[in-house]
């Protein structure tokens, strides 16, 4: 099982039976303002729990969808995503979802400069980006800590990133070049190492 592992946290391999623990997280309205149409259902929840079992298996992988756990109950507090590995490795992209409970707490923050480390250090992508809607402050917040910046550009095309998702509402992309990042220490020594598949 892959992981990465941070001071508070665990990323690892999402299993097919964390799709209900996934659910819970993601069916609560307060997260899914957040979200695209239709990421809080029962069956993109299982969807995405599915596919993320399948790319962990691909010999080549260009998608991580991981459980975020907290290292000192083993309590599953959100999910990540690093995806959109090309074979030239010109970028990838990063998201994460939290469970409520788990907002302004650095947990977000810790899960993004995991996930921007190990894509530069160890995959050798030559760029991040990530994507929110203008109103979701808390991820903005993140990706700047996390060392990403906004790419600036006009309302209409702002209006235009959410369309592409069927969202009326309008998206903001930040991003990071490698030559500009400086890593930052959010990851553990045995980080990106297999570990078995019992852990929780």
């Amino acid at each position: 099982m892959f992981t990465l592992t941070t001071p508070r946290l665990l990323l690892r391999d999402l299993r097919a039976d964390d799709w209900e623990a996934v659910h819970r997280l993601h069916a609560d309205p307060d997260v899914q303002r957040y979200m695209l149409p239709g990421q809080g259902s029962e069956r993109y929840t299982r969807r995405f729990v599915q596919i993320s079992i399948e790319h962990a298996a691909q010999a080549t992988r260009t998608f991580y969808g991981l459980a975020l756990v907290r290292r000192d109950d083993g309590v599953l507090i959100g999910t990540c995503v690093l995806g959109a590995i090309g074979m030239r490795r010109q970028g990838a992209r990063v998201g994460w979802t939290l469970g409520k409970a788990y907002w302004r707490q650095g947990y977000g923050t810790e899960t993004a400069r995991a996930l921007v480390d190990f894509a530069f250090e160890t995959l050798g992508v030559t760029q991040i980006y990530g994507e929110c809607f203008t109103g979701n402050i808390g991820s903005r917040r993140v990706m700047e800590k996390a060392g990403l910046t906004l790419r600036p550009r006009s309302l209409w095309a702002e209006y235009a990133a959410g369309l592409r998702y069927g969202d009326l509402r309008p998206m903001l992309i930040y991003a990071l070049d490698r030559g500009r990042w400086k890593p930052s220490g959010a990851l553990l020594s045995n980080s990106g190492k297999p570990l078995p598949d019992q852990v929780q």
